[in-house]
């Protein structure tokens, strides 16, 4: 049956607007007579609200979305709210301001509308908490130092030209360099696992002696110094040059392993390059290269195990376009370099990436979407055959759960406490295309958390440091929020917006070169990356989350 939008009928308002005007210096609650002499049922089909969340004290505008199967002439209905805090400016009009309480929390406001034939509700639920903006622009990726509230943030007037990383002490409100760069505009910054070191990719220019190679420097935030651990070992005078990128940490921050194009030293076209594995230890200043084995290799992307027992990379070891995930076994700090004690993890048929090598030497896109659990050695892939994969390493090798219900996942992390991981993907329901945001357990079972409209993206998913709670942006129109998720509490039916409507700006670029993932400090503080300053650089918000949780 179809349904007529009578809070907006445009008849209907233009009729009714003197009587509505009386209806508001009247506490009448009853209908009018229709004058249809058939008058239907009614209802309320949604409240909304503007803007998404407020600060202790604020003013909101709630609007009830009123409807029915027919125009109803005559009858016009009578509106009542009531909420669990907070006051409301008036309560008979299909809009009404609602004056948010000095406490924080999620208040639930409730709409009723009543005509001559029914009553009808709905209701929905605002989060009221207070945010402050940290660093106005030239910011992104933010990373906790610890549990915060210090923490970490990419800098940049110009993204396309690198990255530098800044130290944010919360307490003085005060940014500076975290390490003195010996060459700015960095690229891929990994941290270690306390906070205390970086590595990045970079690359040099040194006019007349090399042109552009990309190296790999290490920063140590506590002595504030940096190194370049690598060289570039190009061909002189050859057009293309040596290029690492990747670097990762190992668990006990120790170990920094990385990857590397090799140029080829024969010239002609028969010259082959090679794309190598390597682990430098810092400790004692060397480099191992794990796939010296091999004549000509194509690794790519390594990374450590959470319990340090693997060094996990994807190769191509034969240079058939067969991409599968590989291990060398780890004694400490020490790797097996031997080809005899490679294991191979998955047997997908080659499809945990795609592209060729120098693409994934370079391109930030080939990069599949990688995470560690930080509990048990789980390896989460959203791998580029467009299926979830979670592999679980062991003495052996590894054991391989595919999670094909999620396809195509753009990002992936996990709960701190290693139970659950989110994912964010587009999924076809019936004829449409929505964005959604599931749950995923070490087994492999899916919890579908949130539903997107058509055109919604659905970005930058974030656990509560008890993985509890789930943060995730909506990106719709020109405008994004962040949303959260009851994934434990058992506080939440429904996912409550926690933060304001920003702009867009150039997010989308944003996320070619790094995440704009928002962190949760172990005092409920919420620090993001936003555009809300209303710049085309973003800038650093927080939103006090402790009345939502407690």
């Amino acid at each position: 049956m179809k349904k007529t939008d009578i809070s907006r009928y445009s008849v209907w308002m233009s009729a009714a607007a003197m009587l509505l005007a009386l209806a508001a210096c009247s506490d009448k609650k009853t209908p009018e007579p229709p004058t249809d002499n058939n008058p239907k049922p009614l209802t309320v089909e949604s409240v909304i609200f503007e803007p998404k969340v407020a600060v202790p004290g604020d003013t909101l505008l709630f609007t009830a979305v009123v409807t029915s199967s027919s125009q109803n002439e005559g009858d016009y209905p009578v509106y009542d709210w009531s909420a669990n805090g907070g006051t409301f400016a008036e309560t008979n009009k299909q809009t009404v301001r609602w004056i948010a309480p000095n406490a924080s929390g999620v208040f639930t406001v409730t709409a009723t509308a009543t005509n001559a034939v029914n009553k009808s509700s709905n209701k929905a639920s605002v989060f009221v908490g207070a945010g402050e903006n940290l660093v106005t622009q030239f910011a992104g990726q933010v990373d906790l130092i610890g549990t915060g509230p210090d923490f970490h943030f990419l800098r940049s007037g110009d993204i396309t030209r690198g990255v530098d990383v800044s130290a944010y002490n919360y307490a003085s409100r005060t940014a500076t360099d975290a390490a003195a760069p010996l060459t700015a505009n960095g690229l891929n910054i990994a941290y270690s696992v306390d906070g205390g070191w970086g590595a990045y990719a970079a690359d040099t220019t040194a006019l007349a002696v090399t042109v552009r190679p990309r190296n790999i420097y290490l920063s140590d935030f506590g002595g504030h110094s940096t190194v370049r651990i690598t060289k570039d070992g190009a061909m002189p005078g050859g057009p293309e040059r040596n290029v690492y990128n990747y670097a990762t940490f190992s668990p006990n921050g120790q170990l920094v392993t990385y990857q590397r194009w090799a140029q080829s030293w024969n010239p002609g076209p028969s010259a082959i390059d090679s794309f190598h594995v390597y682990i430098y230890n810092r400790v004692q200043n060397t480099h191992t290269l794990v796939t010296g084995g091999y004549q000509f290799p194509r690794g790519f992307f390594p990374t450590f195990s959470t319990d340090g027992k693997w060094l996990v990379y994807i190769l191509d070891k034969n240079r058939s376009g067969q991409w599968d995930f590989f291990a060398s076994p780890m004694t400490g700090n020490s790797v097996d370099v031997s080809l005899a004690s490679v294991v191979r993890m998955t047997s997908t048929g080659g499809a945990m990436a795609s592209g060729t090598p120098k693409e994934l030497s370079t391109v930030a896109a080939k990069h599949p979407p990688m995470f560690w659990n930080p509990v048990s050695p789980v390896l989460a892939v959203a791998a580029a055959d467009e299926v979830l994969y979670l592999i679980a390493t062991n003495s052996a090798g590894a054991a391989v759960t595919p999670v094909t219900e999620v396809v195509r996942a753009s990002e992936i992390v996990w709960s701190p406490d290693g139970s659950q991981l989110a994912a964010s993907y587009a999924a076809t329901v019936g004829d449409e295309v929505h964005y959604k945001v599931v749950t995923v357990s070490l087994a492999g079972d899916v919890t579908d958390r949130d539903t997107g409209l058509v055109g919604d993206v659905i970005r930058d998913l974030w656990f509560s440091p008890d993985g509890k709670y789930l943060l995730y942006r909506i990106v719709r129109g020109g405008g994004q929020w962040f949303n959260i998720a009851d994934t434990g509490a058992g506080k939440l039916t429904s996912p409550v917006p926690v933060t304001p409507t920003d702009p867009i700006g150039l997010s989308a670029a944003y996320r070619g070169v790094m995440s704009l993932h928002p962190v949760w400090t172990s005092t409920n503080l919420m620090v993001y990356p936003s555009f809300m300053t209303g710049n085309q650089t973003p800038g650093i918000w927080t939103r006090n989350l402790a009345g939502l949780v407690n």
